[in-house]
């Protein structure tokens, strides 16, 4: 319930208080293209949670993968939340072709709004490793895991 007068902090009482608010929370290492495309890729999948956008900005191999109905949530949030935390990085590495590997680990959590109206909250951590290749950016590997809140 929001305090009279005021906004209800829909992750008081949670470790997300304190995280960024939204795209704010995905912040790329340099200002290299690859870096820049993984910052845009997230934010359609995790914060936008927009998998039509997403899959349109990879390239058209990880959208072969990836795009399938098992595989999209290890990138993409299916639900639209009322508001998204951040807290994460980006590293890099290199693959065997001393390619730049954008590897990711970030959590995200999710104001959601139950059947009832009321709100939870859902965290989920999600790691990914991108390449940014002549075809656009490939998605290397995914994992993501989630709990809720509380």
């Amino acid at each position: 319930m929001a305090p009279p007068g005021g906004i209800q902090d829909l992750f008081a009482g949670t470790e997300a208080v304190g995280w960024a608010r939204g795209a704010a929370g995905i912040e790329p290492l340099t200002d290299d293209p690859a870096y820049l495309a993984v910052r845009r890729a997230l934010v359609l999948a995790r914060v936008d949670c927009d998998p039509a956008a997403f899959l349109d900005f990879v390239a058209p191999e990880s959208r072969r993968v990836f795009g399938r109905d098992a595989l999209l949530p290890s990138l993409v949030t299916l639900r639209k939340p009322r508001e998204v935390r951040v807290s994460g990085s980006m590293f890099e590495a290199t693959d065997q072709h001393d390619r730049l590997v954008v590897m990711t680990d970030y959590r995200f959590a999710y104001a959601l709004d139950n059947p009832d109206g009321s709100p939870s909250v859902v965290f989920l951590t999600a790691q990914a490793d991108f390449q940014l290749r002549d075809d656009g950016l490939t998605v290397l590997a995914a994992t993501t895991t989630e709990r809720p809140g509380g």
